[in-house]
């Protein structure tokens, strides 16, 4: 069962969240403010509109770059998909989970 919030209550939820990642395995990749208190989705709105699961982990994401391999390229991808994907991609590489601590929500 989902809980009864619109896109509107998410997005507020996520203007006035941040979340530190630990080990990944509670912030959705592309929905958590975890990316210097970014969601992904605001950094690369086609690329998540683009993207096959949505609500993936960050730790199942990150894994062996998965989110790479969920973005849907048959339709073709313009040049602010790939301009959308670098910038993401840049701010990915700065990313390390660390496995002994939880996801925290502040």
């Amino acid at each position: 069962m989902e809980t009864p919030c619109s896109n509107a209550d998410r997005d507020l939820f996520a203007a006035f969240t941040t979340v530190t990642i630990g080990d990944g395995k509670k912030a959705k990749f592309w929905e958590s403010s975890w990316l210097n208190g970014l969601r992904p989705k605001d950094v690369a709105p086609k690329i998540f509109e683009i993207s096959k699961r949505k609500a993936c982990l960050v730790s199942k994401a990150l894994d062996n770059n998965s989110w790479i391999s969920q973005i849907d390229t048959s339709q073709g991808l313009s040049l602010d998909h790939i301009q959308e994907f670098a910038a993401l991609w840049g701010m990915l590489q700065e990313v390390t989970l660390s496995l002994d601590r939880k996801d925290m929500i502040l």
